[in-house]
C-alpha cells in the first residue's frame, strides 16, 4: 500500500515538473512581443528612408529702382521732350555714339559756387565747393590722373575739363556753361541708357539718356 502511494506520489511530482517547465517556456516566448506592445508601439522599423528636410523659401530679390528722378530721351537733342529744360543740373544733352562725344550744360542749381576742376584749396572758401561729373560712373573732370579705355584716353579733347566748357572754371549759383567732351564711353541706343550726374553738396539727380 505504501510502494502504490509513493509511486503515485512520484507520478504527480513529475506531472506538476513538467507543467511547471511549459508554462515557464511559454512566458520566455511572449515576454518580447509584450515589450515590444507596451514599450515600442511608436518605433519606426529601421529600413525606411529618413523624412525629407523641410521646403527652403526663395526669395527673389527686386531689382532696385534707379536714384533720383531719371529721364530717358527718346532723342537728345530734345531734353524729355522740352527743349531747354533743366533736370539734375543739366540741359541741351546731345550726343554722338558712333564719335563718342558728348555736349552738355551744366546748370548751377544750388547755393554755393561750382568749381569745375575741383581745384579748391584747403581750408576751402565757405561758399566754393568742388563739382564732380560723371558719366556712366566714369569721373569725367577726375583730377588725379588720366583716365583710358581700349588704349585711348578719354575725356579730351584738353587736359582741364574747363577748357572743355569754354574756359568756365567755377559757376555761380545760376549760371551755366557748355560742355563738350570726347572720346566718351557711350552706350549706342540699341545698346542701353547712359547716365551723366553731378556730385556736389545738395540733392543732385541722375539724369539717364540715350544716344544715337
Amino acid at each position: 500500500m505504501l510502494r502504490v502511494g509513493g509511486e503515485l506520489m512520484r507520478i504527480v511530482l513529475v506531472m506538476l515538473l513538467c507543467l511547471a517547465l511549459a508554462v515557464a517556456a511559454c512566458g520566455q516566448q511572449t515576454a518580447p512581443a509584450d515589450r515590444y506592445d507596451n514599450q515600442n508601439d511608436n518605433a519606426v522599423p529601421a529600413d525606411l528612408p529618413p523624412p525629407p528636410p523641410p521646403p527652403t523659401s526663395v526669395v527673389r530679390n527686386a531689382t532696385p529702382a534707379p536714384a533720383g528722378d531719371t529721364h530717358v530721351l527718346d532723342n537728345p537733342l530734345d531734353f524729355g521732350g522740352e527743349p531747354g529744360a533743366t533736370v539734375g543740373g543739366f540741359k541741351d544733352i546731345s550726343c554722338d555714339a558712333a564719335e563718342r562725344r558728348l555736349s552738355f550744360t551744366i546748370v548751377n542749381t544750388g547755393d554755393q559756387r561750382w568749381q569745375l576742376d575741383q581745384d579748391v584749396g584747403f581750408p576751402p572758401p565757405v561758399d566754393l565747393v568742388s563739382g564732380k561729373v560723371f558719366v556712366n560712373n566714369y569721373e569725367v573732370n577726375r583730377r588725379q590722373a588720366s583716365q583710358f579705355k581700349d588704349g585711348v584716353k578719354l575725356f579730351g579733347p584738353n587736359e582741364k575739363f574747363s577748357e572743355n566748357c569754354g574756359g568756365v572754371e567755377v559757376l555761380a549759383p545760376g549760371e551755366e556753361a557748355s560742355c563738350t567732351i570726347y572720346p566718351v564711353p557711350l552706350k549706342s541706343a540699341d545698346a542701353g541708357v547712359n547716365r551723366i550726374w553731378l556730385d556736389v553738396p545738395g540733392d543732385i539727380e541722375y539724369v539717364s539718356f540715350t544716344c544715337s
